[in-house]
């Protein structure tokens, strides 16, 4: 399972993030991102009734996306996600707890990293996917430079992503994106406007996959 989540989310190149929705909101917008083939959420463990999303959304899209865990902080995080059966974790800080909990578990962990330092530390415990945040803070030629020793890590870049950056982190070398707030666009989902919300997707799949 923790490859074939790795090859999903590389493949798609989108990790959407689900924070503070309704609980309904929730279920509404995975719907639509399958829809138009964004098949990897995250739900974030600091949304209302989290733990109980992630285990009704791997009964309903069971076959048709994978359902991961996010802002996992802590071990107690990482265990509650594990045990409500989030098939990845991502986390917004290197916490050796909840790689601990990952790896025990064989489930994916992406942990949030800032320095090359702590991407370094990341891939000596076997990390095979590390998050890059808050990217925007950083620059897309910050992870351009990166690449010189760091290449062969894989990099997700979250943060401030949006339509009008996220070429220049692809050209630099960025694998995959999470993106919250500029993907899961919340004015068009208070307003019950799925059809062009799918429309806003796409216009970060056709970018992502130029």
């Amino acid at each position: 399972m923790k490859q074939e989540v790795l090859s999903s989310i590389l493949e798609k190149k989108i990790v959407a993030i689900l924070r503070g929705l309704d609980y309904e909101e929730n279920f509404k917008v995975m719907e639509s991102l399958v829809e138009v083939g964004i098949t990897n959420f995250e739900v974030t463990l600091n949304t209302p009734k989290a733990l109980v999303i992630i285990e009704e959304a791997l009964k309903k899209f069971d076959k048709s996306a994978f359902i991961g865990a996010g802002t996992v902080r802590n071990k107690e995080d990482a265990l509650n996600a594990v045990n409500a059966g989030a098939q990845f974790l991502i986390t917004p800080n290197l916490n050796e707890d909840c790689i601990e909990v990952a790896d025990r578990n064989n489930i994916l962990i992406s942990p949030g990293v800032f320095s090359p330092t702590e991407i370094a530390r990341a891939y000596e415990y076997g990390c095979e996917l590390v998050k890059l945040f808050p990217a925007a803070v950083l620059g897309s030629d910050y992870v351009n430079q990166l690449m010189g020793p760091f290449r062969d890590i894989k990099i997700m870049a979250v943060g401030g992503i949006d339509l009008l950056n996220i070429n220049s982190y692809l050209h630099a070398g960025v694998q995959v994106f999470g993106l919250g707030s500029s993907l899961i666009n919340s004015d068009l989902i208070k307003s019950g406007n799925y059809e062009q919300l799918k429309v806003h997707f796409q216009k970060y799949i056709e970018l992502i996959n130029k």
